[in-house]
């Protein structure tokens, strides 16, 4: 019964998102001003110097030092079945698996992955509506995949993209999660390019059934690139977590905004 609500909910949700706003042609605007970008040439960088101070030295002392600290607590910790679970989601080096505590301890043992899925409508301006899916998630401790696949549409056009890659995970706790990602980018569609995407993502499960999540990175082609934001809020419901929330999307050439196209998003996501 539960799992049919829950589809019978999600049709709906979707249906009615969908459905709210006729989207005009706008495709073909983001897919000149794309294009005119890349026709441009970079400037000449300027050489940096290789000399360092002996600040800059001490620094980077300092952050590497901090960085085999949080290596070594990386690759001691282990992970829940999901968020706010009875056992905790990501628990600390040193934590031992109670094999005497019946069915239910021994359904949410400690594991060394987390991987989660999630589907979402999204809605940006200028651009239109779609959809959006994901898999990401600690793999190796560490390191994770970091895999997405987006479609949106107009009223004449489409427009689809392909992100794989992967994600290194700096700091790893339950109120504060760090990771930086690296992904190879294909865009199909109206618009036919290939290009790297770069950037950083923080986690926060502060207290049940809360969750956040803050995403910065760039969409770096040859000339051009397009600087994308995604602020989240969402609510955990044992394996699945219910969220929405902004994105945004500016489209630069050498330092100057071509065009803005903010939006929304809502969807679910499934820990396993």
């Amino acid at each position: 019964m539960e799992d049919s609500a829950l589809k019978k909910y999600l049709l709906f949700f979707l249906a009615a998102f969908f459905m709210l706003t006729p989207v005009q042609a706008a495709l073909n605007d983001f897919k000149e001003k794309v294009e005119a970008a890349e026709e441009t040439e970079n400037p000449p960088r300027r050489p940096s110097s290789s000399s360092r101070s002996d600040h800059n030295e001490e620094a980077a002392d300092f952050w590497f030092a901090l960085f085999r600290v949080l290596f070594y607590y990386n690759l001691h910790i282990s992970y829940g079945p999901f968020p706010y679970s009875p056992r905790g989601f990501i628990l600390p080096p040193g934590f031992i698996e109670d094999v005497d505590g019946g069915e239910v301890l021994r359904t949410q043992r400690a594991k060394f992955f987390s991987l989660a899925g999630s589907a979402e409508g999204i809605f940006l301006e200028g651009l239109g509506f779609g959809g959006w899916a994901r898999l990401s998630g600690p793999l190796l401790k560490i390191l994770g995949p970091e895999m997405e696949y987006f479609y949106i549409r107009d009223s004449r056009d489409n427009f689809r993209g392909s992100r794989i890659g992967g994600a290194l995970y700096i700091i790893q706790s339950n109120p504060f999660t760090l990771k930086v990602y690296l992904q190879y980018l294909k865009w199909e569609g109206v618009l036919s390019m290939e290009g790297a995407v770069l950037g950083f993502e923080v986690l926060s499960y502060p207290k049940a059934p809360l969750s956040f999540r803050l995403r910065m990175g760039t969409q770096d082609f040859d000339s051009s690139h397009v600087n994308e934001l995604e602020i989240e809020a969402g609510l955990e419901l044992n394996r699945f977590n219910f969220y929405g929330g902004f994105r945004l999307w500016t489209l630069k050439d050498n330092g100057e905004t071509l065009g803005r196209y903010p939006g929304f998003f809502a969807g679910v996501r499934c820990f396993f």
